[in-house]
């Protein structure tokens, strides 16, 4: 997934993006406390990356064990 796909996905799920240096934060208004950096990769975020921000915004659905 790209950064554009994956932003459009967090926009839609109720994320703020801010705009930072070297990366993006996404922020929610219904939990500030968190917040996630999104890099800005020329390609395709890495798949272990990917999982974590959508595992950590609750995108992803975890596993049951």
């Amino acid at each position: 997934m790209t950064r554009r796909e994956l932003l459009k996905k967090l926009k839609a799920a109720g994320w703020i993006i801010e705009e930072g240096n070297n990366h993006s934060k996404a922020v929610h208004r219904g939990r500030p406390e968190i917040v996630i950096p999104i890099p800005r990769h020329k390609k395709d975020i890495p798949t272990g990356t990917l999982e974590s921000i959508l595992k950590a915004t609750g995108l992803k659905e975890k596993k049951p064990k």
